[in-house]
């Protein structure tokens, strides 16, 4: 079995970025491209951690795809954040996976 966890921004520290005019909560990829940021993992917590059974690279798009979609329709016990979003990432075995407006999209530098 393989360990995944779910990371969304902490709402303190969006909160002390937008003082210096910078956002990461619900901002997209191009958005960060715009304004010349990246998703810093210092900005995240950890919300959720589970098990599964997919074990092979090539899946975990798909795997992001069924927890995005299973914490916006079913309330998973343990589940300690908002309904996923542009913004949060799922780690699965050190591989980062950023939600963006569409899909998901692997982070090469977080």
């Amino acid at each position: 079995m393989i360990k995944f966890r779910v990371l969304q921004v902490d709402s303190e520290k969006e909160a002390k970025a937008r003082e210096q005019g910078l956002s990461y909560k619900f901002t997209s990829l191009d958005v960060h491209k715009q304004m010349g940021t990246k998703p810093e993992r210092e900005m995240y917590n950890c919300i959720f951690e589970g098990y599964t059974i997919v074990e092979n690279e090539s899946k975990y798009l798909e795997l992001c795809e069924i927890i995005y979609k299973d914490s916006n329709l079913h309330h998973i016990e343990g589940w300690k954040g908002h309904s996923m979003s542009v913004s949060d990432i799922i780690e699965i075995e050190g591989n980062f996976y950023y939600c963006d407006d569409i899909g998901f999209v692997k982070l090469e530098d977080f």
